[in-house]
């Protein structure tokens, strides 16, 4: 289970099409659940695809899941090795165990969305433009196909990545990161940005949305620490990336905390 909350302003939140219930439908505070690496299944089903019919099946309109190329070990899903299968516009337009997935009657999917262009950490010893540009070709593309091809679905897809401040390369939590990992992925969150801004103010669209989200992990660390081992991707990372739509936190450093330490 990956513990998760998504932030954002009040006014980003959508008009939805009604997909269940309109009692339902008017909570604007949703609960989901993930598909990485299942251990075990019970149809001929992909791994993705009876994950998600259970989640659908337990009266839940959010998922999270993985869009990226190794798909194997994360979603039970193998590709053809025709290499047809190339890059994120592929994989969700042309897979037929995603193309299932993402027209099922989820209202939320949380995608970790890494272009195959790229491993997924290129810019941890800095980033650079030629890389950049494949992502943001990947990320544009896969923004406009979910635009275009889910019009009016009420469908809204959120373009992110696993815990943030794993990616930061510091030692067992014990000391800073690197000025260039910092910059990095900086320069790597904002690129993302604007690969989706700029893909939606290139379409027409209307009751769907795509918005990119990161993720922090390690609050408490940045809260408390000394100077020496606090900088951490939500005070070091997240106020360096322009017009970011949602903060994305894996809370496990909150658990079991008091009600005043929660606030």
């Amino acid at each position: 289970f990956v513990a998760f909350i998504i932030f954002a302003p009040a006014q980003s939140l959508l008009q939805a099409a009604t997909l269940s219930d309109p009692a339902v439908d008017a909570y604007n505070v949703r609960v989901g659940t993930e598909t990485f690496a299942a251990m075990y299944k019970f149809s001929t089903n992909t791994a993705l695809v009876e994950t998600a019919q259970a989640i659908t099946n337990m009266g839940s309109d959010t998922i999270k899941l993985y869009l990226a190329s190794d798909t194997s070990g994360q979603e039970g899903v193998t590709l053809p090795g025709n290499g047809s299968i190339s890059s994120l516009i592929t994989l969700a337009r042309d897979e037929s165990s995603y193309r299932k997935v993402f027209d099922m009657p989820f209202r939320h999917f949380v995608v970790w969305a890494y272009p195959f262009a790229n491993s997924d950490e290129w810019w941890g010893s800095g980033y650079n433009a030629t890389q950049g540009a494949k992502d943001y070709a990947e990320m544009y593309n896969v923004t406009r196909y979910f635009l275009t091809n889910y019009n009016n679905s009420g469908k809204t897809f959120y373009l992110g990545h696993w815990e943030g401040d794993g990616y930061l390369k510091v030692n067992n939590w014990t000391t800073n990161p690197s000025a260039a990992t910092i910059q990095g992925m900086i320069g790597w969150l904002n690129n993302r940005q604007q690969a989706v801004d700029d893909a939606k103010r290139a379409t027409t669209y209307t009751n769907v949305s795509v918005f990119n989200y990161a993720e922090a992990n390690r609050v408490h660390d940045a809260m408390n620490n000394g100077s020496n081992n606090n900088q951490r991707v939500i005070n070091c990372v997240v106020p360096y990336v322009t017009n970011l739509d949602y903060l994305s936190y894996s809370s496990y450093d909150s658990q079991n905390l008091s009600t005043s330490d929660l606030y």
